[in-house]
């Protein structure tokens, strides 16, 4: 049986009697499991980053991948579609986002 859900150290302890609710840390469920915590901790911190970049001001796309140049541009305008869909950020009709 494949389960992609449960940690495989904690489904083989379950199996031989053994009640520990600690997880392995180790399998492939564990790992895939901190990478996507690791991703959004990222994905926070990019918010972040441009919340306070357009909180002086509206800014455009183009602004805002000039000031935070270093991060990958596909994940900028991920984050921003994240924060239209939140409502924590609105765009005008000139496309610049500004603070709600």
């Amino acid at each position: 049986v494949e389960d992609n859900a449960t940690c495989k150290g904690a489904t083989l302890l379950k199996y031989f009697g053994e009640k520990s609710t600690m997880l392995c840390g180790r399998c492939n469920v564990c790992i895939e499991n901190n990478k996507k915590k690791l991703r959004k901790k990222e994905r926070d911190n990019i918010k972040k980053r441009i919340l306070v970049f357009i909180n002086n001001s509206p800014s455009s796309l183009s602004s805002i991948l000039c000031c935070i140049h270093e991060i990958n541009e596909v994940e900028i305008v991920e984050s921003l579609q994240e924060l239209l869909n939140e409502g924590q950020i609105l765009q005008d009709e000139l496309m610049n986002f500004y603070i709600k």
